[in-house]
């Protein structure tokens, strides 16, 4: 891993164009999800993190927001070049760290089921839910217990 990378608080609107410019090229461009569901009313409220490299450039991103039982957790992504270095997992710690601050003890996701293994590494774990599509793309619900 880039010893340089840094994860950041990204508040919106002030980081929304990084922060979509990596979601752009995943989610969009990469994984095909349409464009007019990836920006959602939740972008405004929700506590972003940002990944960056010592060129202050955008590798990643997370969010999460409290959702009633607990946190939800989305938009997790990572630009192509940049996986299997490490930053998904510093992300998803800080993601873990900075609820767990604000006093949430329950954090939950829907994981693309080809990342299951990537959550499960972090301590995450599937409920009971079937599997479901979202956006085309097929999902399992897991949650992390603090």
């Amino acid at each position: 891993m880039d010893p340089e990378i840094t994860i950041i608080e990204a508040a919106w609107p002030e980081e929304a164009d990084r922060l979509l410019a990596v979601r752009h090229r995943v989610f969009v461009k990469e994984q095909r999800v349409p464009e007019e569901i990836e920006v959602d009313e939740h972008d405004e409220t929700a506590f972003h993190l940002l990944a960056v490299n010592g060129q202050n450039e955008p590798l990643g991103t997370a969010r999460w927001m409290s959702d009633g039982d607990g946190v939800r957790v989305g938009r997790v992504a990572v630009l192509k070049a940049w996986r299997r270095h490490g930053i998904g997992s510093l992300l998803m710690k800080e993601v873990i760290r900075s609820a767990s601050e604000a006093g949430h003890r329950r954090l939950h996701l829907h994981a693309q089921t080809s990342s299951i293994p990537f959550y499960e590494a972090l301590g995450f774990q599937l409920t009971n839910s079937p599997e479901f599509e979202e956006a085309g793309i097929p999902h399992r619900e897991m949650e992390f217990l603090l």
